[in-house]
C-alpha cells in the first residue's frame, strides 16, 4: 500500500526593529509537498511617537510555488491606510500579475522577495508582493560574517540585493538558512529582521 506524501511545514518568526526599536513581527510559514510550496506571510509594524501611533504597517501574502517558480501571489498591504492588493497567477509559460492600478502579462519563471529560499540569490527579477511591481535585481557576496540569532552568535554569509531603489542585507547560515535582514529606509533609517 503506498502512503501519501506528508507535508513539512517550516516557519520563521522575525522579530522586526526601526534602528533600535521593537516596531513589530514578521511570520513566514512554508509548507512543502513535493515540488509544490505553499508560503504564508504576515507582517505588523507599529511606531509610535511617546504613546501615539504615527505609522502602521499590516501585510498578508499567500504564495504557491511549483519548484522555484511562482504559480499564485496573492497580496493584501495597509501602508500607514494606504491599501494594495496583488493577484499574479501563472497563465501556461507567463505570469499575469494584477495590481492596484494596472496589470501586465509576464513571461517566463516569476520569483517574490523569497528570502528563505537561497536559490533566490540568483534571480534577475522579483516581484513585490506589497504593490506588484517588478524590478531588475542584482547580488553581491559581502562575505563571511557572524550574525545574533535565537539569542546565539551564528557564523553566517552576508549578501546584498540590490534594486534601481534600495539594498538589502541578507545573512545565511551554512545550511542555507536564512538568519536576518536589514536595509536602509528612503529616510536613512535602518530596519532589521532578528530570527526568534
Amino acid at each position: 500500500m503506498l502512503l501519501p506524501c506528508l507535508a513539512q511545514a517550516r516557519e520563521w518568526q522575525f522579530a522586526v526593529y526601526l534602528d533600535d526599536d521593537l516596531i513589530g513581527t514578521h511570520r513566514f510559514t512554508l509548507t512543502e509537498q513535493g515540488d509544490s510550496r505553499l508560503v504564508s506571510s504576515e507582517a505588523r509594524f507599529s511606531v509610535k511617537l511617546l504613546s501615539f501611533e504615527i505609522y502602521r504597517y499590516q501585510h498578508q501574502a499567500s504564495e504557491v510555488w511549483r519548484g522555484d517558480c511562482l504559480e499564485r501571489l496573492t497580496a493584501r498591504t495597509d501602508d500607514n491606510g494606504t491599501v494594495t492588493e496583488v493577484d499574479a497567477r501563472s497563465e501556461g509559460p507567463s505570469v499575469r500579475v494584477k495590481r492596484t492600478g494596472g496589470s501586465e502579462l509576464v513571461s517566463g519563471c516569476l520569483r517574490s522577495y523569497a528570502y528563505w529560499n537561497p536559490r533566490l540569490l540568483v534571480a534577475p527579477r522579483l516581484i513585490n508582493a506589497q504593490d506588484g511591481v517588478i524590478a531588475d535585481v542584482s547580488f553581491v557576496m559581502i562575505g563571511a560574517d557572524t550574525i545574533r540569532s535565537r539569542g546565539q552568535n551564528v557564523p553566517a554569509r552576508r549578501h546584498q540585493l540590490k534594486t534601481p531603489k534600495l539594498a538589502i542585507d541578507l545573512w545565511y547560515d551554512a545550511t542555507g538558512e536564512w538568519l536576518a535582514l536589514e536595509s536602509t529606509t528612503a529616510s536613512g533609517r535602518r530596519v532589521r529582521y532578528r530570527l526568534e
